[in-house]
């Protein structure tokens, strides 16, 4: 009676035929082991790049965004051209642009370093760029005027009063986590996860 001959399967460099003994591919045992350090480091540092990140965001904010102003006419009166009307919503654009930006730079760098978290990504990617923009949010705000109706009141005729530094929108906060969720959703999708088994299955014959 002749049996069936043994299945090969291919497991992370192991080659296995049932109850025969495997047969590990010695390239990858030389290789020296992933040195990994403590989660709590890698927290702290993934916090400390936020913090400057969104800091940083914040003072570029305030550079980049060109603020609509006010005339103060001799009659008291005070105006703005067209172009000034359409700013008023530059500083919500800029701050949607560095929003996404920065929120894909944070889902990539939660992937890089807690992929193997699992679950705890998203969390993570979520606190981690809602904080650079809320960062962003108040740097920007203390570096540019502020008091808007104060200041036009102290104006005096022939002054130029510029508006506040502000998100005017407070839905342009959210763009910070989307990109990050986005970046992690999409490399959730097309990057393998490591941790699943790969097997090749080949017919072996006499």
């Amino acid at each position: 009676m002749i049996s069936e001959p043994p299945t090969v399967r291919h497991r992370r460099g192991t080659v296995t035929t049932g109850d025969l003994p495997a047969v590990t591919d010695p390239s990858l045992a030389a290789r020296p082991p992933r040195v990994r350090r403590p989660l709590s480091r890698w927290l702290v540092a993934f916090a400390i790049g936020n913090v400057v990140l969104g800091c940083l965001a914040g003072v570029l904010w305030f550079f980049i965004v060109p603020l609509s102003t006010y005339q103060v006419l001799a009659e008291g009166q005070a105006t703005i051209t067209e172009r000034g009307l359409a700013s008023f919503v530059a500083g919500d654009a800029w701050f949607v642009i560095l929003g996404l930006v920065l929120g894909i730079v944070c889902g990539l760098v939660v992937w890089s370093w807690f992929s193997g978290l699992g679950w705890v990504c998203v969390p993570l990617a979520v606190l981690g760029s809602t904080l650079m923009g809320l960062l962003c949010w108040q740097v920007g705000a203390l570096l540019g005027p502020d008091l808007f109706n104060q200041r036009l009141a102290e104006a005096a005729p022939g002054d130029v009063v510029p508006i506040d530094l502000t998100v005017r929108g407070p839905v342009a906060l959210l763009m910070w986590p989307f990109g990050a969720v986005l970046v992690l959703m999409m490399l959730s999708a097309l990057v393998p996860d490591p941790e699943d088994p790969v097997e090749e299955e080949h017919d072996a014959t006499h």
